[in-house]
């Protein structure tokens, strides 16, 4: 089976119930992407794409694996000129279909393992454009910089001040004279 959606895309259980494995395929609209930017700080997201597929891997256990595609453009930090940044991930992720809840009065145990793997429950539906969306905002670059791109420095004084230059700035000058005396 495969459903094709945006970035509201849900994969009820019922569905994986009826079929061992979903296939998907998202494609933000043009509308998300530019509500998206907004809220990840670019000038413009051209692109997002991901396709994959949810396979039940026991009665209660389900894999997603996708792979996600984003083009968007940001400012240099340093020069504030655009940046094209292309991002492409390998989405995995477990799920657990569990009824079972925690109460907050039994202790958890947090293996240290590198070998344990994370599974999240689910309840009703698997929300794939959440999972989309939280990739996307975790692999977008927090500060974008343009190759060759450098730090000119910045001198702020007011009118007829004449401003600091790097050579006389030693706070301990003072300390030295008085080492050598």
């Amino acid at each position: 089976m495969i459903i094709d959606g945006s970035l509201n895309l849900v994969v009820p259980v019922s569905v994986l119930l009826q079929h061992q494995r979903c296939y998907f395929k998202l494609r933000a609209s043009k509308k998300e992407l530019s509500e998206l930017s907004k809220i990840l700080n670019a000038d413009c997201i051209r692109l997002i794409h991901a396709s994959g597929s949810i396979l039940a891997d026991n009665e209660n256990r389900y894999i997603l694996n996708a792979s996600l595609k984003v083009e968007l453009v940001q400012k240099c930090v340093l020069s504030l000129k655009p940046v094209k940044t292309k991002i492409e991930e390998k989405i995995e992720r477990y799920f657990s279909i569990n009824q079972k809840s925690v109460s907050s009065k039994k202790k958890i145990h947090v293996s240290t393992d590198s070998s344990t793997i994370f599974e999240e429950p689910v309840q009703k539906e698997f929300q794939v454009g959440a999972i989309v969306l939280e990739e996307t905002s975790l692999n977008v670059p927090d500060y974008p910089k343009r190759l060759g791109a450098k730090f000119e420095g910045v001198t702020v004084t007011k009118e007829g001040i004449r401003p600091l230059e790097t050579v006389t700035n030693k706070p301990f000058i003072g300390l030295e004279r008085l080492l050598t005396k």
